[in-house]
């Protein structure tokens, strides 16, 4: 299975670092790894990004601070992984593909949790730095993550007017 995590353009180091805490956990079901890590990751990651790691607890990973177009990024994942950014969530609903949500409880105005509150209140799956990597090992996202039909982006829009 291919795992792609997305985390931003500010990051989100906890995200991150979860997942490369818990490699040996994920090489049970993960074959392939991308993390794009953003401006937060620079502090640990920088001279990581520049290599690509092969056999790492039997995982390929491949770290990148950015990435240019987010439907090549996981065109060929079986499950991404991303921050609770509201452009970010719709593009990959857009695209048709199997995600979790983890919000960064730490950016200004704790809006991702107030999105997450809304995407898990219409079933989509969300979770958090500490579950996300049990979540995938177990599938746990099969369940809970849905295709966004035509009436769940009129309420998405019609939420996201609201905001504005």
């Amino acid at each position: 299975m291919k795992v792609v995590v997305t985390t931003g353009t500010f990051g989100y180091s906890a995200l991150v670092k979860a997942f490369l805490d818990s490699l040996s956990d994920l090489s049970t079901v993960c074959s392939h790894l991308e993390i794009q890590y953003g401006q937060d990751g620079e502090e640990f990651l920088d001279p990581l990004s520049l290599l690509e790691f092969k056999g790492i607890e039997g995982i390929k990973i491949r770290l990148v601070k950015y990435y240019s177009s987010i439907e090549s990024f996981v065109e060929d994942a079986d499950v991404v992984v991303t921050h609770a950014g509201t452009g970010t969530v719709l593009e990959l609903a857009g695209l048709n593909k199997t995600f979790v949500v983890v919000p960064n409880p730490l950016l200004k105005n704790s809006h991702q949790m107030e999105f997450s509150k809304f995407l898990k209140e219409n079933g989509m799956c969300v979770s958090s730095p500490d579950r996300v990597v049990q979540d995938i090992i177990r599938k746990n996202y099969a369940q809970k993550s849905v295709r966004v039909t035509e009436d769940l982006w009129d309420i998405i829009a019609q939420r996201l007017d609201v905001a504005l």
